[in-house]
């Protein structure tokens, strides 16, 4: 009886040095138990991007409207008006063209077959391509018939660097096969650069001029024309809301490591990019001498998605 006792007295006075040890107990099983849900990883891959169709726009106004080739330009109704460029849009298509992509990700398992994870994607793909204006608008459609003799623009490197918040789901039959297969959907913010240059040339001859025929100072416009050209080239930015559709599988090779493989189809928020051409029909970029009226290029498109399969290896811990 005096045993059972002090068995008793003791338990009650050291009874405070279970609870550390119980909470050891308990960290050490969330830890065990989360050992598995986390993980990094990193991947290389190809990608294809669709055919490109640009979108040009300016504030630019009718050549009779530049001060450099018509004086007599305020006599003309229209060159003073507010909505110069409105209305005045042209069309570039570019083929589509192979890339490379790259991405790293850490992630986190939700649930069993529910995944969330956090993704930098980084993209290049090599246009490199010329291409000739097809279709014009206004204004654009008069400089193309009366004056212009080139008219072709540049679609060079397409970049593109994103973060991506993602959500993963795999079916529960990847329980009992070696290879896991899943499902995911992603949205985000990217930051794309694009390559452009455009040219614009007339012909060398007054007499190749059809601009201002019906002017007082007809002549003096084909004069000033002729020759001339506007060329720009520059790295145009922007950032874009972006989405992507996932496809993928993870192959365990030890017990924390597995290969992943992913396919993605990243969809792009229509482009915005501002160009100047410097010379402007071989000027400065601006149609007053006073400098009150400089000229500017709006490029877009909508066309920047791609499709793309990347392979690496996923860390899980």
């Amino acid at each position: 009886m005096l045993t059972t006792n002090r068995t008793s007295h003791f338990s009650r006075k050291y009874s405070f040095l279970y609870l550390p040890v119980f909470f050891s107990l308990v960290a050490a099983t969330a830890w065990a138990q989360s050992e598995e849900r986390f993980y990094v990883g990193a991947e290389i891959g190809a990608l294809r991007s669709p055919a490109v169709t640009v979108i040009g726009d300016s504030n630019d106004r009718s050549s009779l409207c530049d001060e450099f080739i018509n004086p007599l330009y305020a006599s003309i109704p229209g060159c003073t008006a507010a909505n110069r460029g409105e209305g005045d849009n042209y069309q570039v298509p570019f083929d589509g063209t192979a890339g490379t992509l790259a991405n790293a990700f850490i992630g986190y398992q939700i649930f069993p077959h529910l995944h969330a994870e956090l993704e930098y994607v980084t993209r290049t793909s090599n246009y490199g391509q010329r291409s000739g204006v097809r279709s014009a608008q206004g204004v654009n459609f008069d400089k193309l018939s009366d004056e212009i003799s080139l008219a072709e623009e540049w679609l060079g490197t397409v970049t593109s660097r994103g973060l991506m918040a993602n959500v993963y789901w795999s079916p529960s039959f990847a329980d009992y096969i070696s290879i896991r297969p899943y499902a995911g959907v992603g949205i985000g913010f990217g930051s794309t650069r694009v390559g452009y240059g455009s040219v614009w040339s007339r012909s060398t001859s007054p007499d190749d001029i059809a601009t201002g025929s019906d002017q007082s100072n007809a002549d003096d416009i084909a004069r000033n024309l002729a020759g001339t050209a506007s060329s720009a080239h520059d790295t145009m930015k922007d950032t874009q809301l972006t989405y992507q559709f996932l496809l993928g599988f993870s192959y365990p090779v030890r017990r924390s490591v597995s290969i992943d493989v992913r396919a993605r189809w990243m969809v792009f928020q229509e482009f915005k990019g501002i160009i100047v051409w410097d010379p402007l029909r071989s000027h400065v970029p601006n149609i007053r001498k006073d400098g009150s009226e400089p000229v500017h290029g709006a490029m877009s498109t909508d066309d920047l998605s791609f499709l793309g399969i990347s392979i690496g290896m996923k860390h899980h811990f």
